[in-house]
């Protein structure tokens, strides 16, 4: 009788096919268990965009509700068109900052103090950097 050889013996019994199953079925059950896992991230990751969406709306539908009111109505009207109910008054008073700043540039001009036309006494740095780009 002739001996054949021990992994032909091997693959032929069959003995093969348990550890076979076995490997298989541990890397089925790893990859079901990463799938599940990322899968739960992207479900918590969407849980909480949803939750910000949710906040989101809401605070949009109480702007919604506080534009539909009458007090927001009234402001817009007074503030925007200069409406006002009857009996009131809109008292307009001057700016007493730029009263300060024609009274300095009249002053400057006089003594020659101001730089192209700018005055550049008595004017805060933001308002001296845009009288000079853009112009009174």
């Amino acid at each position: 009788m002739k001996k054949t050889p021990a992994l032909i013996s091997f693959f032929s019994s069959g003995r093969f096919l348990l550890p076979l199953f076995v490997v298989l079925s541990l890397f089925l059950l790893g990859q079901s268990f990463y799938k599940v896992r990322t899968r739960g991230n992207q479900l918590n990751l969407f849980q909480s965009e949803v939750d910000a969406l949710r906040a989101k709306a809401e605070e949009k539908l109480g702007e919604l509700e506080y534009r539909r009111s009458e007090a927001f109505v009234y402001k817009e009207a007074l503030e925007q068109l200069g409406y006002t109910k009857p009996g009131e008054r809109i008292v307009v008073l001057p700016d007493f900052e730029e009263e300060r700043a024609k009274e300095g540039n009249s002053q400057s001009e006089e003594s020659g103090g101001s730089v192209a036309g700018v005055a550049v006494k008595n004017k805060p740095y933001w308002k001296q950097w845009r009288t000079l780009w853009f112009g009174d």
